[in-house]
């Protein structure tokens, strides 16, 4: 495919607080949106 152009990430100040599956899969689905624009 292509080459990595940019990233989506999820930051905490809690450093003891596990991400849910709910704000991994809202990162994904940012990320693969992010994703298609810069395609177009």
């Amino acid at each position: 495919e292509g080459d990595i152009i940019g990233s989506v990430a999820i930051l905490s100040k809690d450093t003891k607080e596990k991400f849910g599956e709910t704000q991994t899969q809202l990162t994904e689905t940012a990320a693969s949106f992010l994703g298609s624009q810069m395609e177009q």
